[in-house]
């Protein structure tokens, strides 16, 4: 039954998405429309995870946080997810406690009906969310399963801008900076990793930057093309050789190491402390690494 649900979802979804492009109505019969916002908040959750509390409201309601006037529907949903803002995605309902991914808590989630400003709320029990985001641009639609044992079905059309809210991950150790033949090299890492007779120890992920010969360290913000971007070098891959190169996050787990992610276009930002230490950041969107140190 999950699956023939998660079918529909992602159909359902797609159907969501290309309304949006169209800039169409999307109508289902017996379906509420929820095109008015209320409320979307985000906040960091964990150090996975963001929480967002999402309103969407019939036309004739005003109000938030269970607090409305007018008459009509209003739902309440709080979402879970990695990024700073609403992901494209099909939303599980999950018991309180149980936040993954995708995901949204049904407890903390309520259908309330609105008559000339007198409220009445419904818990949510089940169900799944279809999120369809393009740009600020979203869709929402779902039929849900409430507390009382009736079915709720909406769609809504609204924008939302998410502020940026990236999680910071600090990476305090300092491997090396030195000038190659053809380039600058500078080394920083996290876990348990040290260079140990020119062999990288531990486990942890180890921030390899690579920037122009001449470069020198000095302060600014560094972006795409001003430092060398990573990619995996195929040339010799019909003989079974490839490489990794430039600019790059590597992992090392269990005795072994793999590229977890090349740098390409995020922003390299170097400052100096008052006591000399070198301050990096490096801008993933939704993470920012930072190192401070000396070398």
């Amino acid at each position: 039954m999950k699956k023939n649900l998660i079918y529909v979802g992602a159909v359902l979804l797609l159907t969501l998405s290309a309304a949006c492009n169209k800039e169409e109505n999307f109508f289902l019969e017996n379906t509420y429309h929820l095109d008015k916002l209320l409320v979307a908040e985000g906040a960091g959750f964990n150090d996975e995870l963001y929480t967002f509390t999402v309103e969407l409201a019939e036309e004739g309601v005003s109000g938030a946080n269970g607090s409305y006037s007018g008459t009509g529907k209003v739902v309440r949903y709080q979402f879970y997810g990695s990024k700073y803002y609403l992901d494209s995605s099909v939303y599980p309902a999950v018991a309180d406690g149980s936040e993954t991914d995708a995901s949204y808590v049904a407890a903390q989630s309520t259908v309330y009906d609105v008559a000339n400003g007198s409220v009445t709320p419904k818990g949510i029990s089940d169900g799944y969310v279809y999120v369809s985001k393009n740009g600020s641009d979203y869709r929402f639609g779902t039929t849900s399963k409430l507390s009382d044992g009736s079915e709720f079905k909406f769609v809504s059309g609204v924008k939302i801008d998410f502020p940026k809210l990236p999680k910071y991950k600090y990476t305090p150790i300092p491997i090396q900076a030195y000038q190659a033949t053809d380039r600058y090299v500078v080394e920083f890492a996290n876990g348990t990793l040290a260079l140990e007779s020119g062999q990288m120890v531990g486990e942890g992920l180890l921030f390899h930057l690579e920037f122009p010969l001449g470069f020198s360290m000095a302060d600014g913000a560094y972006g795409e093309g001003a430092y060398m971007p990573g990619f995996l070098n195929t040339m010799y891959a019909a003989w079974g050789y490839t490489w990794d190169e430039g600019s790059r996050v590597i992992e090392y787990a269990g005795g072994s190491n793999a590229v977890s992610f090349y740098l390409t276009n995020q922003t390299i930002t170097i400052s100096t402390t008052a006591g000399g230490a070198r301050h990096i950041e490096v801008d993933c969107d939704d993470v920012i690494y930072i190192f401070e140190g000396k070398f």
